[in-house]
């Protein structure tokens, strides 16, 4: 643990003894958010939401194409700096010898094949109590056949972990984690699914 780490879980420490001696529980869950960080939801917008039938649809393809972030809400809701830390997520997700791997078995390359295309809306609190939410409408398609409509919500109520681009980057690795599980069928695709 860096000295960094160690000076959060201090304070948050000493923020939650004094909640809960004084009674307050807002405290409490403040430093419990803090610790948890981001929660990634999947909210399949079609009918399809058990994992056997994730399982089933996503079986015979072979490989996928991430096409770049977009948003059509413009600057205000979705600034390009959210676009760009997203995309660039995607990238070393990429790169991440872990993630290469899973991909490489579950994704040999070939057909059939599936675009994934996201289109991403950000919205923000500020202040000290403040939290983000990113939502990421992602639509997987392989030209015929939709394969999965859904809406990714990516949460914090974080003060450390609130930023855009720290947002970006969970709800990247959550659709990553999310295309190894519709091929494993990995028990931790139910804690993603409503």
């Amino acid at each position: 643990m860096n000295a960094g780490s160690k000076f959060a879980v201090g304070v948050l420490s000493l923020l939650l003894l004094n909640g809960t001696l004084t009674g307050c529980t807002s405290v409490a869950k403040r430093a419990y958010y803090e610790v948890r960080g981001a929660k990634v939801s999947v909210l399949p917008a079609q009918q399809m939401v058990s994992r056997t039938q994730i399982v089933n649809t996503f079986a015979p393809y072979k490989s996928f194409t991430v096409l770049p972030a977009s948003s059509s809400v413009g600057e205000h809701m979705c600034p390009q700096r959210v676009l760009s830390a997203f995309d660039a997520a995607v990238n070393e997700i990429r790169q991440d010898k872990d993630y290469m791997d899973k991909f490489a078995a579950h994704y040999p390359g070939g057909d059939p094949a599936f675009t994934v295309s996201i289109t991403l809306h950000f919205v923000e609190s500020k202040g000290l109590l403040g939290s983000a939410l990113l939502f990421a409408r992602v639509q997987m398609t392989d030209g015929a056949t939709t394969l999965l409509d859904a809406v990714i919500l990516t949460e914090s109520k974080s003060f450390r972990e609130g930023g855009s681009e720290k947002l970006a980057e969970e709800t990247a690795k959550g659709i990553g984690r999310f295309l190894i599980h519709a091929k494993t069928g990995e028990k931790d695709l139910d804690e993603m699914l409503p």
